[in-house]
């Protein structure tokens, strides 16, 4: 072993002419050997100077979408979507997040725009707070029914854990999709409406089994709603055990009508067992580094007009003749099947149907069936 960590560490300082597959070679040979090249007074921090230190992972998706309903007959596209996901860190205690996305474009539109959609920092043990969280990012709590939005949001969070119990404080300026549209050049510009989010939520994990948490926050008005509203929410994750779980939320504003959004879901994981915390649409049901692991799941979802800001499961909300020509993503209510597998290691297809009605008028009918193939690198 000390022989082969003498030619690792040769190579260690030759390195910087090295290329990347062979970098990362040596990356593993001078973990393996580490201790041998302690002894030999090489230092294995200084390879990783050298090298890069910006880690790189990726996903392609490629969907496909029908939507049906009675008036307008039926619509099909095929859409991809790009991402490249960045993380590096700064010192021991910071880290750098970014990702960068294009799409989703439908087939035939020509190329779309690429943008940093995530550009923050984690920082550890700030002013005692654990995990610190600024700049653009994620903003998802609770069980996703009524904040889970994966862009766009800029701002501060924070997230502590007291034992059993985690506490998540945010400040965010979040963004509604508006609208998408794209030139003759093919280039998509899509318009967002911007409404400052501000609140609190606690997850108590009472049982290995049972987690549940109570939130409260408050949102500007938007496209969404109307007014300024408070929201108060509370919700479960549970574990019965041999593959089964169930997630449930429920969310109310302080508007005078029709404030209430709640949904509740299902899932069956028979090869991993994963068990599920939160919504599918924000979280998988499956595990993508488990070959052949497969799950189902069914949903059920009521959200009144004023119950939800805009920012919550994309799964939840309306399209076609329920949403309407306008922006809303609320007044709706349905069920949805869904059903994913991991073909091979990092290769998931995930399908998805949806039948949803207007909470306002039920004669307003929608269904539609997804098809997405996902690949992770």
């Amino acid at each position: 072993r000390y022989e082969m960590a003498q030619i690792v560490a040769k190579a260690m300082a030759k390195s910087d002419k090295a290329t990347a597959e062979q970098k990362a070679m040596i990356n593993k040979l001078s973990a393996e050997f580490s201790s041998e090249l302690n002894n030999l007074g090489v230092r294995v921090g200084a390879l990783e100077q050298k090298v890069s230190n910006i880690k790189f992972t990726g996903e392609l998706l490629i969907g496909y979408e029908r939507v049906e309903n009675k008036r307008a007959g039926s619509s099909d596209e095929f859409y991809n979507r790009q991402r490249i996901h960045m993380t590096a860190p700064v010192t021991d205690k910071i880290t750098y997040n970014a990702r960068l996305q294009a799409g989703s474009s439908k087939f035939g539109e020509g190329t779309s725009t690429a943008n940093f959609t995530r550009n923050f920092v984690t920082v550890k043990d700030f002013l005692g707070v654990q995990e610190t969280y600024l700049g653009r990012q994620p903003l998802a709590v609770g069980r996703y029914l009524a904040l889970a939005d994966t862009e766009y949001n800029d701002g501060i969070a924070m997230k502590h854990n007291f034992g059993k119990t985690t506490v998540n404080l945010y400040h965010v300026q979040a963004n509604v999709k508006t609208s998408t549209t794209a030139d003759d050049d093919g280039k998509v510009t899509t318009a967002y409406d911007k409404s400052q989010v501000t609140g609190v939520n606690v997850n108590f994990a009472a049982t290995k089994s049972l987690d549940f948490n109570v939130g409260y926050f408050g949102a500007q008005s938007n496209q969404t709603i109307s007014e300024n509203l408070k929201f108060y929410n509370g919700g479960f994750s549970y574990a019965f055990g041999n593959g089964f779980s169930m997630v449930g939320d429920y969310v109310k504003s302080n508007a005078n009508a029709d404030n209430k959004a709640y949904a509740a879901q299902l899932v069956y994981n028979w090869k991993s067992g994963k068990r599920q915390m939160g919504f599918y649409g924000w979280e998988r049901m499956v595990n993508p580094a488990v070959a052949h692991d497969q799950a189902v799941s069914f949903s059920y979802f009521n959200v009144e007009t004023n119950s939800l800001p805009g920012y919550g499961n994309s799964n939840f909300t309306a399209f076609g003749e329920v949403k309407g020509k306008n922006t809303f993503t609320t007044d709706v209510k349905g069920y949805m099947f869904a059903y994913t597998n991991v073909f091979a290691k990092n290769v998931v297809l995930s399908t998805y149907y949806i039948d949803a009605k207007k909470v306002s008028d039920t004669s307003k009918t929608d269904k539609k069936i997804v098809a997405e193939l996902e690949f992770l690198f």
